[in-house]
C-alpha cells in the first residue's frame, strides 16, 4: 500500500527532468483538506512544492509519546 501511494507522490524536476524526492509534508494554512508537498531535485538543487489532497499524504510514523 505504501509503495502505491509512493508511486502516486513521483514528481518530475521541471528543470533537468530527474526524479525529485520527497521531504515533508506541512498542513495547508487555509485549506484543511490540503497538504503542501514538497519536494527537492538532488541533481540541480531545486525545491517545489505542491498542494495535494491529504488522502495522498505519505503516512508518517507515530512519535512515541507518554501514555498518561
Amino acid at each position: 500500500m505504501q509503495d502505491q501511494q509512493a508511486d502516486n507522490r513521483a514528481a518530475r524536476c521541471p528543470k533537468c527532468r530527474s526524479d525529485m524526492a520527497h521531504v515533508t509534508d506541512l498542513p495547508h494554512p487555509i485549506a484543511q483538506t490540503m497538504v503542501r508537498s514538497m519536494f527537492v531535485c538532488r541533481a540541480c538543487n531545486q525545491t517545489r512544492t505542491y498542494i495535494l489532497p491529504a488522502c495522498q499524504a505519505v503516512p508518517q510514523p507515530a512519535s512515541d509519546v507518554a501514555a498518561a
